[in-house]
């Protein structure tokens, strides 16, 4: 399944530059990610053309944020960005979601 395959590729990554700490990928409902996401300390919503830069080097929790494929919706937006949240983008193109999602994760571990 999908849900495999990311955390082989997770598992493989980890091993791979060395770290620690295996990122925990978990399916969701969206109102219990959002839930996760209220509790994070830090939240990055990436959003395709944002031009904002990663927050300074933090070790709190962060709840990385990628849309669905299709992008969020409005209405999706609108909640998210109710959440005190940093829009981070990923360059000029738009990526597939899982592709983001890595990206993303490179990103945070870069501004550790």
């Amino acid at each position: 399944s999908t849900l495999r395959r990311l955390r082989r590729v997770a598992a493989a990554a980890v091993e791979q530059c060395e770290r620690s700490r295996l990122p925990a990928i978990e399916p969701c409902s969206w109102d219990a990610g959002v839930e996760l996401a209220r509790r994070a300390r830090r939240r990055w919503l990436l959003v395709p053309g944002a031009r904002a830069a990663p927050p300074p080097p933090d070790d709190s929790p962060l709840a990385l944020l990628v849309g669905p494929e299709g992008g969020w919706t409005g209405a999706e937006l609108n909640l998210l960005e109710g959440l005190p949240s940093t829009a981070v983008g990923l360059g000029p193109t738009v990526l597939r979601v899982e592709t983001a999602a890595v990206a993303g994760a490179a990103l945070a571990l870069r501004a550790e």
